[in-house]
């Protein structure tokens, strides 16, 4: 039966399609005449194959996953009704064993000694589950097996050029038989149904023809040529005809490709397009259809040529003119000129001057500046003006990302300023390239200061008011290596810190004399650490605002400090000089975020565990962890809770608001908006282990908005309210104050580059 016309390939006569589960949830819908089967379940369905015998169908899926890029492999059942997934990353076309047993396929994988994202041919045998790798580092993708089962064609890129390439069905005997070097890219070879030629689609600009080739790489000439895009050829079982996707209406459909006359006739008559066509021993046609929900795959039985007038979709208004003319209409209905379409179809980049080889040297991008503002409220003595720090960022990387940098700075009026230098190298280390290694070196230095309230100091009779300042300068240096797999890595860092306090110059009233400034360094701090971490959030459009997957942090440090925490000194010749104490200990610290998704779309709970501790005996309450804060428990301050051990527990629930909020307000354009609630339990301390009854709790809500600036700079906004549910005083350092917390509301708010702190 062929599709009359008024008619499209999703209404198909008078009867109501029938709904059929498939095992995964998912659901497929047939109906009787010249349409048959949907795959209903992602936007992404893709590279429909039927088996040798017609009774499966493998077909590539995103499913519910927001990128074509995380899709894999399915097989369909046709009778039976049920699919099951075979493989991850797999993205291409893929190809049957003639005996239906085994399906060959391109995914890609970072098995290989530089853990780059590299696409290889594998091999699954359906009746022991098994897979079998062929090939490795060929960057191979879209296999297709010979009718007789022993040979493979496939397609292999390299310095920005595709070509077939050939090998026997275990891999070996590696051939590629194509010749192009210029550029030119080839996709999906099928075989015909003698074996004696491959067809594939090749492509030099915008466009695509259908060529043969022989297997051993002679008799290459062109089936299908002209302005159109023509692609995805496949044989008919009797290899009589070549049917293949083409938009030479201005919209992709299906036609027939006559072997012996050359003449062509269409096949569907579709608006949104048909793609990507497979035909089984029947003559059945599977493809992959264009909706407005997405790529669906759909089952044309037998189908025949159009007859004249019956594809009323004949031309898209205005395509020719789009298409071939140097001339588009605006606005006002007035025809001014766009693009020289003419120019840029000819253009013959295969015509390039005589180059002259050279060592590479690298070459810099220009020094980019982001100027920002930043409000620090650390101080609530501060006036409106102290808390605004404006400042700038600015970057710059080698074309090839070898080398690069980031640096920034920041200062407010009280003149407190924030300075950091970054700067990266991925090029080859000696000695560590030599054994396998390569990490990627960075040198970081930074300089904080901080002004404090003024200090009363007593002088004999005297009490007199010094203005006290703090500052800290550390120099990095740090070596990150991928370990295990692409989602985690492993990284040794040094640090050397110096801390110095700085008391302003003062008058002193007993002696009548100024007293000049002075400083004090009383931290020396040098550390050695080891940090491992995983990060494997799963990709997807709300991944930043809502993360699904984990999250794990683990580091040990071995530390080795000078401290004069207690302000003692010598008196030498030369003046008063420190005295330090020394103060060595390991510190271990893991931070665990899971995050689970929810049975009702988009809603996620979180659990995050972090445990620390300070080996062997306790030292100074100086070197403390934390638990309070915006990166912490948020109903309590951050300096609030701490101790030489920590641990606490969290759980949230985030869920959306609005996922589509589509609004433009000046530069930002506002997206989604997620609302979340949350509870932790936890406590630090140093010493004898606190009972859990003892242990702090707060809760809280938070709103997050996800926007961008410019539409295209990420720009995340939050605001979080939290409730400590504890009350507790602690004695301040110097023990003349003490300083109560919890019952009590804190609230947080900030635009950022992103929502986690971690």
């Amino acid at each position: 039966p062929l599709l009359s016309d008024g008619e499209n390939e999703t209404n198909t006569g008078n009867r109501e399609p029938q709904t059929l589960p498939l095992r995964d949830g998912s659901n497929a819908v047939e109906s009787e005449g010249s349409c048959g089967l949907y795959f209903f379940t992602g936007f992404a369905n893709l590279h429909p194959m039927f088996s040798p015998d017609g009774k499966k169908i493998a077909y590539v899926s995103s499913k519910d996953a927001d990128y074509f890029g995380m899709s894999s492999l399915y097989v369909y059942d046709v009778e039976t009704k049920n699919e099951k997934k075979i493989q991850s990353g797999v993205r291409t076309s893929m190809g049957w064993s003639p005996d239906g047993k085994r399906i060959y396929y391109g995914r890609s994988s970072r098995d290989n000694p530089h853990w780059s994202l590299q696409f290889d041919i594998y091999a699954y045998d359906l009746d022991t589950r098994e897979e079998t790798r062929l090939t490795h580092g060929k960057r191979a993708i879209s296999p297709a097996v010979s009718p007789d089962g022993s040979t493979i064609v496939f397609v292999v890129s390299g310095d920005g050029t595709t070509n077939l390439a050939t090998s026997k069905t275990d891999g070996s005997d590696f051939k590629i038989i194509t010749p192009y070097i210029n550029g030119e890219q080839v996709y999906s070879p099928k075989w015909s149904p003698t074996g004696d030629s491959i067809i594939f689609d090749y492509s030099i600009k915008d466009g695509r023809d259908i060529a043969s080739i022989r297997p051993d790489g002679s008799g290459l000439h062109f089936l299908v040529t002209g302005s159109d895009d023509s692609r995805s050829g496949v044989f008919t079982p009797d290899g009589s005809r070549i049917i293949f996707a083409s938009d030479r209406t201005g919209i992709f459909n299906l036609y027939s490709f006559d072997v012996k006359t050359g003449s062509i006739g269409q096949v569907t008559n579709v608006l949104g397009g048909a793609f990507m066509p497979t035909v089984n021993p029947q003559g059945d046609i599977v493809y992959a259809s264009y909706t407005s929900q997405g790529y669906k795959v759909v089952r044309m039985n037998n189908p025949g040529i159009l007859a004249e007038g019956e594809y009323h979709y004949s031309q898209i208004a205005g395509m020719a003119a789009l298409l071939h003319d140097d001339s588009s209409v605006s606005s006002d209905g007035v025809t001014s000129p766009q693009f020289d379409w003419l120019a840029l179809r000819s253009y013959d980049d295969m015509k390039l001057p005589a180059l002259e080889p050279k060592s590479y040297k690298s070459i810099f991008t220009s020094l980019t500046f982001v100027p920002f503002i930043r409000v620090d409220n650390y101080n609530p003595r501060n006036t409106a003006l102290d808390v605004i720090k404006p400042g700038v960022y600015l970057f710059s990387n080698d074309v090839l990302e070898k080398t690069g940098f980031f640096a920034g700075a920041a200062i407010n009026k009280k003149l407190e300023r924030d300075l950091f230098f970054q700067f990266y190298y991925r090029g080859k280390i000696p000695i560590l390239y030599s054994i396998g290694l390569e990490p990627v070196a960075s040198l970081e230095l930074y300089n904080v200061t901080r002004k404090a309230n003024t200090a009363d100091l007593v002088l004999g009779i005297d009490t007199v008011g010094v203005d006290v300042s703090y500052d800290l300068l550390e120099f990095d240096f740090a070596l990150s290596q991928p370990f295990i797999s692409q989602f985690s890595n492993v990284e040794f860092r040094f640090a050397h810190s110096r801390y110095t306090s700085i008391l302003g110059s003062f008058f002193l009233p007993a002696l009548g004399q100024l007293v000049a400034a002075s400083s004090d360094l009383y931290l020396i701090a040098n550390d050695l650490s080891l940090t491992f971490r995983v990060d494997a959030i799963v990709p997807s459009r709300t991944s930043e605002i809502n993360p699904i997957g984990r999250k794990i942090t683990f580091r040990v440090g071995r530390e080795l400090n000078k401290f004069n925490g207690d302000g003692n000194y010598e008196v030498t010749s030369s003046g008063l000089v420190p005295v330090y104490k020394k103060i060595n200990f390991t510190r271990i610290e893991l931070n665990w975020h899971e995050h689970v998704p929810l049975p009702f779309g988009n809603h996620t709970m979180t659990i995050s565990a972090r445990g620390a501790s300070i080996l062997g005996a306790p030292v100074d309450s100086f070197f403390n962890f934390y638990a309070g804060g915006l990166i912490g428990m948020k109903g309590y301050p951050f300096y609030s809770i701490g101790g030489n051990e920590l641990a606490t527990l969290g759980v949230s629930y985030r869920f959306p608001l609005v996922n589509n909020i589509d609004v433009r307000f000046l530069q930002l354009y506002f997206d989604k908006l997620y609302a979340s609630v949350y509870a932790d339990i936890g406590d630090a301390w140093t010493g004898n282990t606190p009972k859990l009854k003892s242990f702090k709790k707060d809760a809280g809500v938070e709103l997050r908005l996800e926007s961008f600036s410019w539409y295209s700079y990420p720009t995340r906004i939050f605001f979080n309210a939290s409730y400590g549910l504890d009350k507790f005083t602690l004695a301040t350092r110097n023990k003349n104050q003490t300083v109560t917390y919890g019952k009590e509301w804190r609230f947080y708010f900030g635009v950022l580059f992103g929502f986690d702190f971690d």
